[in-house]
């Protein structure tokens, strides 16, 4: 068994990336808790997939891998590479940090709660450092790990993360924006949703690239969550459309029959207190109803129609126009 470890954590080093990659896998697979030091001392690999694949093994080891990630975190990073190649890959550090949220989210253990909550507030400075302790350099701007963490405390699911990630809904970076809107739409809480939809809906017009990255992140949250969410703001308009894309035609529909509720409810309103009700608004409320699957029956909405002719608010020729689309 001895045998089979040590030649994985030989291949961990070797020069093929999916050599390491797929030892990484193995280790994390094989759950034995001394694959853990070297997993972490592997999180510098200077390749993306290696990266991935190691930030999900040490995910693999639960709270276990808790500890010594946090202090790897407040230390800073561990590279593989030479001072001179960092300075040419200003990238490569952020991306390391990142790494080292990923696995510790991976984790899904209570205790990276905190930890991760308080990278997302504020990420400051970190120092890099060789696999000796040597300390290479300092990283003055930090971008990626705070990303990280709110795209992954919504995995974990602890209440604790969720004003903290709703704060960030008012960041002026809508990276962060949208992954805090992901991590609050996975745990049901309807701003995260309404964020996603709006800022979909407005990226749509010039930026594919955005509303791309927006469709991925609300296509992780379970359809049935993001309508939910929708209707419980009463936007009964977006919730409609996202149930229909998802082939929810029954509740697509019932968000028909509430927008057409709530528009009776508005003009009975305006009648109360002697508003101005016009023709559209009248027209619009009948015939939404009258196009609703299940809604009310038409006897009901032609007797609701003769009453709106019989008090003056719509001609016998509007009432006749609106009776043919009834009976369509």
């Amino acid at each position: 068994m001895d045998e089979g470890f040590n030649q994985l954590l030989a291949e961990l080093e070797s020069e093929e990336e999916e050599v390491r990659s797929s030892a990484a896998q193995a280790l994390g697979s094989a759950s034995d808790v001394r694959a853990i030091e070297p997993l972490i001392k592997a999180l510098g690999d200077e390749d993306d997939d290696v990266r991935e694949s190691i930030a999900w093994a040490l995910g693999e080891f639960g709270g276990e891998a808790v500890e010594p990630l946090v202090k790897l975190l407040d230390k800073g990073i561990v590279t593989c590479l030479p001072k001179d190649d960092l300075l040419e890959m200003s990238w490569y550090p952020q991306d390391v940090r990142s790494s080292i949220v990923e696995a510790l989210a991976n984790t899904k253990d209570k205790n990276a709660v905190e930890p991760l909550i308080k990278i997302l507030k504020d990420d400051g400075p970190f120092t890099v450092y060789n696999r000796k302790g040597k300390e290479l350099m300092v990283c003055e701007d930090n971008w990626e790990a705070p990303a990280s963490a709110a795209r992954k405390l919504g995995y974990i699911g602890d209440e604790r993360a969720i004003e903290p990630l709703a704060e960030v809904l008012r960041s002026d970076d809508r990276d962060m924006r949208v992954n805090a809107a992901c991590s609050l739409g996975l745990m049901g809480d309807a701003r995260g949703i309404q964020t996603l939809v709006t800022e979909f809906k407005a990226a749509q017009k010039d930026d594919e690239s955005h509303m791309n990255r927006c469709k991925y992140l609300l296509d992780q949250i379970p359809p049935k969550d993001v309508g939910s969410g929708l209707e419980k703001l009463e936007l009964y308009d977006d919730a409609e459309e996202w149930y229909t894309s998802a082939s929810m035609l029954e509740k697509a529909a019932d968000m028909r029959r509430k927008k057409a509720d709530m528009g009776a409810a508005k003009i009975s309103q305006k009648i109360v207190h002697g508003d101005e009700v016009t023709k559209t608004e009248i027209k619009d409320s009948v015939l939404n109803r009258s196009i609703v699957g299940g809604g009310s029956s038409k006897m009901q909405e032609l007797k609701e129609l003769k009453e709106m002719f019989d008090s003056g608010f719509i001609s016998k020729d509007e009432m006749e126009d609106m009776k043919r689309e009834i009976m369509k």
